[in-house]
């Protein structure tokens, strides 16, 4: 990117001209008098640039109100991720949210899925991340990008590569070098197709996300925070990005999120409860930008062997939404449809020391269900912004669509099988001294493990007590086997 070549290069220049100055003055300031011309031509000509530098915002946040091409706007937008939905399903799920009311579906970028080995990316298949906006386009639909690096949304690592982890120095969402260049990278391919799909170049994309929660990550005192943020900010506009920019965090972190930032960058909210508190908050930290609660929890998402979570029942989503409407608030229902965790994708948390991963479903008691069903919150929903916002509904919503076909598959019997010791010899193996973590692993193109599972096998003396295993974060199987040795 631009800003972090230019950023480079002058701090190089820097490094020279301290050396300079200590030898002759007249030199130094040659030096600087060169480089100023050499700076200002790359800045002139860096290619990639020029194309947007003369766009300006499609949606511009300005006193307490949204305009949208000189016409007064409100949000009112559905969190669908596209990497959680099979795709022949996108448009049964998106004309859904059209039919509700909605005029927008925001979405987040898993960064592990999108680039699994260092330089490989994949934007296929159900990552057609492209696919996806234009689809949205084509319905008649605005879309917001949250593209990370760090996403949270309950997946694995927060949408972090696993293979970050490869470099035992790793210190992510910082200013660690290695991982601004990984981030770089990465962004540049992301924004390489995002770019042409902006509003204002007659794309679909009305905003982007900075980051995500990064105040419940860092405090406001936090200088490399802040550098890290800008980076961030400077590094996206740098790659194109003209639309508006925003973050994301808890009502109780307002203040600290506004000390973090650039003026510009938009804070929005996120909360599930005390609607009045939670936008009054936000307005006491922007008053000159309107009101966005940009994750409504609507529901809640289930850890393996904990009780079903609720989250809210219909009749507490129909009140918490009136509220934030009845505010004049714009809102991003998180999640509007929730879809499912496949694979290892599924993230966890830890509450209070305790490991609790998240199950594989992700309806999140949301107004669509997992298998994309209507529920009585997606028709509390409908009613409440017809009765609300009709001024923001379109003036003719498509028809509901129906729910799909079910049919039971009956049982499966697995009648074939092999054991997991029959297939170790043709498995790749890596001795050590101690055990090693998978992401460490000299394997995929010396990226590490990323998912699955890991064998550790060692010999344990007769004359042992006790063995201990320590620093076990997921699932362990145990087994002792009994060598007959002469």
């Amino acid at each position: 990117a631009m800003y972090v070549r230019v950023q480079r290069l002058w701090n190089t220049i820097l490094f020279r001209l301290r050396w300079k100055m200590g030898r002759n003055n007249r030199t130094a300031l040659l030096i600087v008098a060169l480089c100023a011309i050499l700076l200002i031509g790359y800045l002139l000509l860096v290619p990639g640039d020029s194309g947007t530098r003369s766009k300006k915002a499609v949606l511009e946040a300005s006193g307490s109100d949204f305009s949208l091409r000189g016409k007064r706007f409100r949000i009112l937008s559905g969190a669908m991720h596209y990497f959680r939905i099979v795709p022949d399903y996108w448009e049964h799920r998106l004309m859904k949210l059209k039919a509700a009311g909605l005029n927008t579906v925001e979405t987040y970028m898993p960064w592990n899925l999108h680039e699994p080995v260092p330089g490989r990316f994949d934007f296929s298949g159900m990552l057609d991340v492209v696919e996806y906006v234009r689809l949205a386009q084509r319905l008649g639909l605005h879309v917001i990008v949250r593209p990370g690096p760090y996403i949270c949304a309950e997946w694995d690592m927060g949408g972090l590569p696993a293979w970050l982890l490869h470099d035992p120095a790793m210190r992510v969402r910082s200013m660690y070098e290695p991982y601004l260049v990984a981030v770089e990278r990465y962004f540049r391919q992301v924004f390489k197709l995002l770019v042409p799909l902006q509003a204002s170049s007659g794309g679909p994309i009305v905003a982007f996300q900075i980051e995500n929660e990064f105040t419940h990550y860092v405090n406001a005192t936090s200088k490399e925070g802040k550098r890290y943020l800008n980076h961030l900010y400077k590094l996206m506009r740098s790659l194109g990005v003209v639309e508006l920019l925003f973050t994301s965090d808890g009502q109780y972190s307002m203040k600290n999120a506004a000390s973090l930032l650039p003026k510009d960058v938009l804070i929005t909210v996120n909360f599930q409860k005390h609607a009045e508190a939670a936008i009054d908050s936000v307005r006491a930290a922007q008053p000159d930008k309107p009101a966005v609660v940009m994750e409504f929890w609507t529901g809640w998402f289930d850890h393996w062997g904990q009780p079903h979570e609720v989250g809210l029942t219909a009749s507490q989503f129909e009140t918490a939404v009136d509220a934030i409407l009845r505010r004049g608030a714009s809102i991003n229902l998180y999640m509007f449809h929730g879809g499912t965790n496949f694979g290892f994708m599924n993230g966890a948390n830890v509450v209070d020391g305790e490991y609790q991963p998240t199950v594989t479903s992700y309806d999140y008691n949301a107004p669509l269900s997992e298998a994309g069903d209507t529920t009585p919150k997606y028709t509390a929903l409908k009613h409440l912004l017809q009765e609300r916002v009709p001024e923001f509904l379109s003036p003719s919503l498509p028809p509901v669509p129906a729910d799909l076909q079910k049919m039971d598959y009956g049982e499966a019997h697995m009648t074939l099988y092999i054991p997991i010791t029959s297939t170790l010899p043709y498995l790749p193996f890596h001795e050590a001294n101690l055990p090693m973590p998978m992401e460490s692993l000299p394997v995929n193109e010396n990226s590490g493990q990323a998912y699955g599972f890991v064998l550790y096998r060692t010999l344990v003396p007769s004359s042992a007590k006790e063995v201990s295993i320590t620093q076990l974060k997921d699932l362990g199987l145990v087994e002792f086997v009994k060598q007959n040795r002469p």
